[in-house]
């Protein structure tokens, strides 16, 4: 009994890590608890260039704030902005990464022959709980992930009135060399291989793949792009 709870907690634990969970106390900011290496891709800002549908070009020193999805680069004056006009952007090269960006910015994993994989890194708020009279947490009032709007992009100096858990997580995307990205899953990949449905349909079946997997969509790109 003792190894099987012990077992249990393991799990558990193994599966918060996997999740990156923090919790952050009324009165705390969220940069007292999430660390500069998870809010941000990089823990310092580098020469990075974005190059607009139109051809024309802009580079600066650039960071992605994953909590607030925003590409963020320092002006001439040394402020921190963040990057306006994201629709026009082809795509962005940052410290020997690639950015695109539709609807929201997707980090480049690999390419294979003309199809991109990519990922959407995110935190979305997986529980919030208000703080009673006696100063504990009221259930009744939880909401479970909502996604994180910040109108100022300035988040991780926010102060949270109430207890916060935050959840870092990442959805895969498949796309092309014309900026059009769809959100991995078996009616998508079939959109992105028109041409080979069939034989598509029996790889997943036979190799189980987990759409959430980047081991496995990595496989089956290999696969087909032989």
């Amino acid at each position: 009994m003792r190894f099987l709870l012990l077992l249990f907690a393991l799990c558990f634990c193994v599966s918060l890590n996997a999740q990156k969970v923090f919790k952050i106390n009324p009165g705390q900011k969220i940069s007292d608890i999430v660390p500069v290496s998870e809010l941000y891709n990089f823990t310092e800002f580098h020469p990075g260039t974005i190059l607009f549908k139109s051809g024309s070009y802009a580079k600066a020193l650039m960071n992605y704030n994953i909590l607030n999805e925003t590409l963020e680069f320092i002006n001439p004056k040394g402020d921190t902005l963040a990057v306006a006009d994201e629709a026009n952007i082809k795509q962005v090269t940052l410290n020997n990464h690639t950015y695109y960006y539709n609807k929201v910015y997707l980090k480049e994993i690999a390419q294979y022959g003309d199809l991109i994989l990519a990922e959407r890194i995110y935190f979305s708020i997986s529980n919030r709980e208000k703080i009673g009279a006696m100063g504990t947490a009221t259930s009744s009032t939880v909401e479970t992930n909502s996604t994180i709007h910040i109108n100022n992009g300035v988040a991780k100096d926010l102060i949270v009135q109430e207890v916060v858990t935050l959840k870092k997580s990442s959805v895969l995307y498949i796309g092309n060399k014309y900026n059009y990205f769809l959100q991995v899953n078996k009616k998508n990949l079939q959109e992105m291989y028109d041409e080979k449905h069939k034989e598509l349909s029996k790889y997943i079946k036979d190799n189980a793949v987990q759409y959430h997997s980047q081991e496995d969509i990595q496989n089956l790109m290999t696969h087909f792009n032989k």
